[in-house]
């Protein structure tokens, strides 16, 4: 049950296009950043972009950290990337297509879901090779257990 609620929270946090933004520029920083320089990389408020920066460390996609440099007085807090999230292909992969699919089709139903699946099967489906004598179900499972 804890790991559905941490799929659950990974997808609700990659289904912003801001999040995505955000994670997009920590998974491109050579090192960890502090939410200023976040919202000016993503063109966001800081306040903004604290937000979703919780947001994202709630899904276990960033990671916080302190910042001791010499500095007196409070240390900076900077972000960056987990494992989790440079891992987690699949799951973002999922997530920028099903939000592409719901911006682009204008008639918020079933068209949006079909053209979603569609474009992940697409994706997902190099690996997918069918030998036409034997059973197509094997194939099948390993894409869906790679997914």
């Amino acid at each position: 049950m804890g790991e559905d609620k941490g799929v659950e929270q990974r997808h609700a946090a990659l289904a912003s296009q801001s999040r995505r933004a955000v994670l997009d520029l920590l998974a491109d920083s050579h090192e960890p950043l502090d939410a200023a320089a976040i919202a000016v990389g993503v063109g966001l408020h800081v306040t903004t972009a604290r937000f979703h920066l919780e947001q994202l460390e709630r899904a276990g996609l960033v990671r916080r950290e302190r910042s001791h440099d010499g500095q007196r007085g409070r240390p900076r807090v900077l972000f960056g990337i987990t494992p989790a999230a440079r891992s987690d292909e699949g799951h973002r992969q999922l997530a920028e297509v099903l939000a592409d699919a719901l911006s682009s089709d204008p008639d918020g139903g079933r068209t949006r879901a079909i053209a979603a699946g569609e474009r992940w099967a697409d994706a997902s489906s190099d690996d997918l090779v069918v030998d036409p004598d034997g059973d197509a179900t094997e194939p099948l499972v390993k894409v869906l257990d790679r997914l």
